[in-house]
């Protein structure tokens, strides 16, 4: 039976210049803000109602500063983590995050992402203690070039990456991360390679396709306001 998981790790570093345009006057994409509403405090709620989480850290780095005004103002509670090597990789913001935690499960999600309730509830469910989340198909809000495809087979993940050839499955951006499982070489930039190159192969659960959204340019959050206004996201 899966250990009980108390703490979930948001991944903040990144510039998001896709979403800005190069805009330095631009807030951070992981504060973009929809409807009345700042994405990433929808998904840190739904964190602590459905997944019962009781710790929170943010692993900032680009205006980290900015990251950190932000949460004195909304949720002291939340401790953010600077990752001072952000340009070289997500990767990087990965192994702040289990360096800090040591050996302890958490969960970990894309700051630039939003979940639907039924994937956290399916989370919560799930007997997993080292696993991604998975989609079998895109929506039309999907960007397939940018998306990370995964190839699995009884449900380990055997190759994973945006550029992979043969793949039956897109990775959702949600992850339950045992670190005893990791091998956490300064060599790998991504968390694709983390996976790929870890000591047991990682676990795939699937989830719906409608489950999840990839904010990372200002077409994707058309999208989504397209998405929210047919019901297929909603905002609390």
């Amino acid at each position: 039976m899966k250990q009980k998981i108390n703490i979930a790790v948001i991944l903040a570093a990144g510039k998001g210049s896709r979403l800005s345009n190069g805009n330095k006057n631009e807030t951070l994409k992981v504060l973009s803000k929809i409807n009345g509403k700042y994405l990433i405090l929808e998904n840190i709620q739904k964190l602590r109602s459905i997944l019962h989480v009781k710790k929170i850290y943010i692993v900032g780095g680009y205006k980290i500063n900015e990251l950190k005004k932000f949460f004195n103002n909304h949720d002291k509670s939340i401790k953010i983590i600077n990752n001072k090597e952000w340009e070289k990789g997500n990767g990087f913001s990965f192994k702040v995050a289990c360096k800090l935690l040591k050996e302890k499960l958490f969960y970990m999600q894309a700051g630039d992402h939003y979940f639907n309730d039924i994937l956290y509830k399916k989370v919560y469910l799930s007997k997993l203690d080292y696993a991604v989340a998975c989609s079998k198909k895109l929506s039309f809000f999907h960007d397939f070039n940018d998306a990370t495809k995964v190839f699995s087979k009884k449900f380990k993940i055997l190759d994973i990456g945006k550029k992979i050839i043969k793949f039956n499955g897109f990775d959702a951006g949600f992850f339950i991360i045992n670190p005893k499982k990791l091998q956490l070489k300064k060599s790998y930039a991504s968390i694709s390679e983390i996976l790929q190159n870890s000591k047991k192969k990682i676990n795939r659960f699937n989830i719906e396709n409608n489950d999840w959204i990839d904010l990372d340019t200002k077409t994707d959050i058309k999208n989504f306001k397209t998405a929210l206004k047919n019901k297929i996201f909603t905002l609390w």
